[in-house]
């Protein structure tokens, strides 16, 4: 049963690695904004459609990539529902609610 379970855990990686390399699973990255030790956060088109933007918060590995696990990509029609909902369920302290008020009021 183990052999089995690492089989399949081989075929899932070489079919991640083939869907990377003819670019169908790759973000279009357009900015990159580094938030230091390896944290950044990157803009551009999205992996699953090529017309339809999305963001990503990228971790690094100890092997200089990232991990996909960890770095969640979003489309940015979902980003303010989220937040929206993050502030009604008190998720976001007083704090960072002032910096995303101020952020907001200045690109009005």
């Amino acid at each position: 049963m183990l052999t089995f379970i690492y089989l399949l855990k081989i075929i899932y990686k070489l079919i991640l690695k083939i869907l990377k390399t003819n670019k169908i699973l790759k973000m279009n990255v357009e900015k990159t904004i580094d938030l230091g030790n390896g944290h950044k956060i990157e803009i551009g088109f999205s992996s699953w459609d090529n017309n339809k933007k999305s963001i990503r918060n990228r971790y690094p590995t100890s092997k200089g990539g990232f991990s996909p696990r960890s770095s969640s990509e979003l489309p940015i029609e979902d980003i303010t529902q989220i937040t929206i909902e993050s502030i009604n369920n008190d998720l976001i302290t007083k704090d960072d609610l002032k910096n995303i008020i101020f952020a907001a009021i200045n690109k009005l």
